[in-house]
């Protein structure tokens, strides 16, 4: 460390380690004037600042699709274990339920009664349910009825085809998934979350192609329009005098 006498401004180079913690008086050999020596005062780093993380945003979750109240379903299904399932689910979910448990009997039913959904098992006795989903979908008054097909056990068994390809049914459910997806898979096709259920994309609109503009001629020939009709003479006057020809 440097230090200086404050009288003649000479200065010292003093070893810092061997300076007393209280500090120490030397004589400057200059002009004998005392020189107070301590320790330099070491200024603390200041702290870290504390990082501030912004508060996170809590996500939002869209809500879960809901029934419409007072639907009018038809349930056909010959199983009674599956068909009780269903129809209880369906009850507790406020809508009116109608069941049946054969094919021709489901087309009974649709035919004289307004249903909004069809939950038809895939494997019904006298008609597959894959093929009561056909005839709705070729009735146009029956063009708002939604469509969910039972399907069977999982495994070999199991329809692989989307749901779209089974007769434009709006869904799938497979009879392990009836307890725990019933009422969710009813909601999102109300919803309009079924792919099946959506409107095509209509086709882009292409501009009209412009019309071909014809080559202009090499040499074009110059018609010259006809003159004008010369305009027809004025009538007599009503009160000319008639001059008879001169006699010979």
């Amino acid at each position: 460390m440097i230090v200086e006498c404050g009288q003649c401004r000479k200065k010292y180079k003093i070893d810092e380690s061997k300076v007393p913690p209280t500090g120490a008086r030397i004589k400057c050999k200059n002009c004998g004037e005392s020189i107070i020596v301590s320790h330099p005062s070491k200024e603390a780093p200041p702290p870290p600042k504390p990082k501030v993380t912004p508060p996170s945003k809590p996500e939002v979750k869209p809500p879960p699709p809901q029934i419409p109240p007072g639907l009018t379903v038809l349930v056909a299904e010959a199983d009674d274990a599956i068909g009780g399932e269903i129809e209880n689910q369906l009850r507790a979910a406020k809508l009116n339920v109608r069941r049946v448990r054969d094919g021709i009997q489901a087309l009974v039913e649709l035919d004289q009664n307004l249903v909004d959904l069809a939950v038809l098992a895939i494997e019904l006795p006298r008609m597959y349910g894959f093929e009561i989903s056909q005839v709705i979908r070729r009735d146009p008054s029956k063009e708002q009825m939604k469509i969910l097909l039972v399907g069977v056990e999982r495994g070999d068994r199991k329809y692989q085809r989307p749901p779209e390809s089974l007769s434009g049914a709006n869904a799938v459910l497979e009879r392990d998934e009836v307890k725990s997806r019933l009422i969710r898979t009813v909601a999102e096709i109300f919803s309009g979350a079924s792919p099946a259920d959506a409107p095509p994309a209509p086709a882009p609109e292409q501009a009209p192609a412009p019309a071909p503009t014809p080559a202009p001629s090499s040499s074009p020939e110059m018609t010259a329009s006809p003159p004008p009709p010369p305009p027809p003479p004025p009538p007599p006057p009503a009160d000319a005098a008639v001059v008879p020809p001169p006699q010979a």
